[in-house]
């Protein structure tokens, strides 16, 4: 599965290690994804994109983030080193862990 969308529960700061996993999601298909959890492409050039940097950020409201990444782009780029540890720190679930 390249794609993985993960919904947690607080900062959205990078750097922030202060978050809960909600839920997460696998797929190869990049629109069923943008389509079930309403993300649409990132168009700022400030903003992370999953084509460029191989992972989206969405804060959803106040408490609620989703990100949207690409496994396949984002192991391969600085990006990488960045995401990572946000993963970790939003990650509680041993299996997701392992897939990443």
């Amino acid at each position: 599965m390249r794609y993985l969308v993960i919904e947690y529960k607080g900062s959205h700061a990078i750097s922030n290690p202060d978050r809960d996993l909600v839920s997460y999601e696998f797929s190869d298909n990049l629109e069923h994804l943008r389509r079930k959890f309403s993300l649409s492409p990132v168009t700022n050039e400030f903003d992370w994109q999953i084509e460029k940097q191989g992972f989206s950020l969405y804060p959803k409201d106040r408490e609620l983030g989703i990100l949207l990444i690409d496994k396949e782009v984002i192991s391969d780029n600085i990006y990488g080193r960045e995401i990572y540890p946000l993963l970790n720190n939003v990650m509680r679930d041993s299996q997701l862990e392992k897939i990443l």
